[in-house]
């Protein structure tokens, strides 16, 4: 999932400036996999665990706040407009810890991307959470 129009961004109480989009990727972290004993192919295959990390795609320059380092952890906030014709708004909400800090130049500039795993202090809890405006998720 990808927002490209992100508002508000947080992670604890630092804010994150010129935030250009906010992408979030879950991915399996730990599989189960099964063979038959005369094939190559799976037989079965089943995801036991998964793994949510955001990348957080920044503009920054001298007059950027100071950088966020790897091993902070904190709610990571953010308020997310849809592109769609009702342009309605949600707030996305996850804990997560700084796994990742990545520079870049472009075109326009240097680019930070933040990468930050999200996780849960209880498995039945939802990882990320999205409230539209409104209040319901």
């Amino acid at each position: 999932m990808v927002w490209s129009t992100v508002t508000e961004v947080t992670i604890g109480s630092r804010s994150i400036d010129t935030v250009r989009s906010v992408a979030l990727t879950e991915k399996a972290s730990e599989t189960i996999v099964e063979h038959e004993s005369s094939g190559r192919s799976p037989t079965f295959v089943d995801v036991v665990a998964v793994r949510a990390e955001f990348a957080i795609e920044r503009e920054v320059s001298d007059a950027t706040s100071a950088a966020i380092r790897v091993g902070e952890r904190g709610t990571l906030r953010f308020v997310a407009r849809r592109e769609r014709a009702d342009g309605r708004r949600a707030v996305v909400s996850a804990e997560v810890v700084v796994i990742g800090v990545r520079y870049r130049i472009d075109g326009s500039g240097f680019i930070e991307t933040i990468t930050a795993l999200a996780y849960t202090a209880s498995s039945s809890s939802p990882v990320v959470l999205v409230t539209r405006e409104g209040g319901t998720p």
